[in-house]
């Protein structure tokens, strides 16, 4: 994010261009974000969080919004915590 990838090429790690687009597309997010509050792009739709959804933004090679990724680890992290 913030052209820190080009660090990568100064240490002689090669980058693909599916990376370099998922980069593009969360410094947009964040761009986007500072703007408005709200870090919807043209090239990716992010809903507000709620607790009935829980609409989360997973970043990788195909980038888009989970709802409630990793439940059952949540779950069992608030029934350690309560």
């Amino acid at each position: 994010m913030f052209h820190n990838l080009a660090l990568f090429g100064k240490i002689g790690v090669a980058l693909d261009a599916a990376t370099e687009q998922m980069s593009r597309n969360m410094q947009d997010a964040w761009i986007a974000f500072t703007r408005s509050g709200n870090p919807d792009t043209p090239a990716l739709s992010w809903p507000a969080y709620d607790t009935n959804r829980r609409a989360t933004m997973v970043w990788n090679r195909e980038s888009g919004v989970v709802d409630d990724p990793e439940a059952e680890r949540r779950k069992m992290l608030v029934r350690e915590i309560v």
